[in-house]
């Protein structure tokens, strides 16, 4: 299933875990910062979500917030695929070598802007 553009309501948001109220992670929209991001998900990943239409789906990237904001970083390698629909998700690491680990965020939100 080809995902390629999504609006999922803000820019950042958090992410967190339903049985350990500890764990949380700053996840982004990584269409504000990458206006050609693009994926494929796997067709595996998308029977075990219970995807069945890519409106479904919402794409997350985990943000790394340092104390120096100006070197805020986000994964666009493997991004949180959420189907809206149930809420269950999934961590899907991209086959190709298209996109950083460590992609900067403000030098992206520049070029966009």
């Amino acid at each position: 299933m080809l995902i390629d553009n999504q609006d999922t309501g803000g820019v950042f948001k958090w992410l967190q875990a339903v049985d350990r109220p500890d764990l949380a992670f700053v996840v982004m929209n990584p269409y504000y910062i990458c206006r050609d991001y693009e994926l494929d998900i796997p067709d595996r990943v998308a029977e075990k979500l219970g995807i069945e239409k890519p409106e479904d789906v919402m794409v997350l990237t985990i943000a790394v917030v340092p104390e120096d904001i100006s070197k805020m970083t986000t994964n666009l390698k493997a991004p949180v695929i959420i189907n809206s629909k149930n809420n269950k998700a999934e961590q899907v690491v991209l086959e190709n070598d298209k996109y950083s680990i460590k992609h900067p965020v403000a030098q992206s939100v520049k070029d966009v802007v």
